[in-house]
């Protein structure tokens, strides 16, 4: 069973509340300042730039501010999840954004960053203890994932996870599935 864990601190006299969600095989914590090394590393990975539409590398500057924006759906429009394995190792990132208030819709995307985390049910998991906790909270409605027609594991992926796929389009030099869930 998956289930949304908070774990509170005392600040002074507020209260901040972490919010860990806990998969059959993965935990996801949402993204904090002190991931920068790790998401630095990640995202300049240039095996990991043709499947994510990364031009190049990313500079310290960027992905200090993909940090900084990755709030609340609400308040920044895009939230950013850190996937950790049950023995609370990372293994990769899961992200909502682009999203649009009115129609309650977003894009997401995930990547387990490497090649050795890969085939175990990670990247399943974290989609689908993320879904559920939409659901749960009705933060969503629809979510949207564009993929590239020669990238099998993902196609297969989302497809598992209840995504259909909805119209090919020419997209940065490569043709694109755009896969639609509604919860």
């Amino acid at each position: 069973m998956r289930k949304c864990l908070h774990v509170g601190a005392s600040f002074y006299k507020s209260i901040l509340i972490i919010a860990v969600l806990l998969g059959l095989k993965t935990m996801l914590r949402p993204v904090k300042s002190e991931d920068f090394p790790l998401i630095f590393e990640w995202e300049n990975n240039p095996e990991m730039w043709p499947i994510s539409e990364t031009p190049g590398p990313f500079d310290e500057a960027t992905i200090s501010e993909f940090i900084a924006m990755s709030g609340s759906l609400k308040s920044h429009g895009q939230e950013r999840w850190v996937i950790f394995d049950l023995n609370k190792r990372p293994v990769g990132l899961v992200d909502l954004f682009s999203f649009d208030p009115d129609s309650r819709s977003a894009g997401i995307g995930i990547m387990v960053a490497n090649m050795s985390d890969r085939k175990h049910g990670y990247a399943h998991d974290a989609l689908m203890t993320l879904i559920e906790n939409l659901i749960e909270h009705n933060k969503v409605v629809s979510l949207q994932a564009l993929i590239h027609t020669d990238n099998e594991p993902s196609i297969n992926l989302f497809a598992k996870c209840g995504f259909e796929p909805k119209g090919t389009k020419f997209y940065r030099g490569r043709f694109a599935i755009q896969y639609v869930k509604n919860l």
